[in-house]
């Protein structure tokens, strides 16, 4: 019996797919359902839990898992889902924040090699790939019709351009 030939997938296809993202949340709420999960399960610990700071929410609950033994299964499943979405939700928004500071920083006179070690690469190339990747995140480029923009330096570049162009005809106009 002749072996199935694997379709082998375009090298592009993982740039192209839309990201799923989770956006807007209620951060507050979720941690407020958590602390409603811990103060159900009797944590003796409570007083320590942060009322709407996320991170050190989502430290304590990870802490203090072992005071839901007592609870259902269901609970426990409801409580670490909560918990993989607040972190999610910490990484969308850090990846946004972290943008805003390498504008920042380059507007400041930061070179690509001083912000090298910050953005965890190995020289200034890496520095400048990885800003432009994360700046995909944020770019709204409408001439694209609502798909995401590939995080690749490249086609934020190619946005950019875009934008500029539309932006200085749309000033001529005015």
């Amino acid at each position: 019996m002749p072996t199935k030939q694997r379709k082998v997938p375009k090298r592009s296809n993982p740039l192209l797919r839309k990201p799923l993202r989770i956006g807007a949340l209620d951060a507050s709420a979720a941690i407020g359902e958590l602390r409603d999960i811990h103060e159900r399960a009797e944590d003796p610990d409570m007083g320590a839990m942060p009322d709407d700071e996320v991170y050190g929410a989502l430290l304590y609950t990870e802490a203090h898992t072992s005071a839901l033994r007592r609870t259902s299964e269901e609970t426990r499943r409801s409580a670490a889902i909560k918990r993989v979405q607040l972190w999610e939700y910490l990484r969308e928004q850090a990846e946004i924040h972290q943008v805003k500071a390498i504008e920042a920083a380059r507007e400041a006179g930061a070179e690509w090699t001083q912000l090298a070690p910050a953005l965890a690469v190995g020289g200034k190339s890496g520095a400048y790939q990885k800003a432009k990747r994360l700046k995909a995140l944020i770019l709204v480029d409408e001439s694209l019709n609502g798909q995401a923009l590939r995080r690749t330096p490249e086609a934020v570049v190619a946005a950019e351009d875009r934008i500029a162009a539309r932006t200085a005809v749309q000033r001529r106009a005015r």
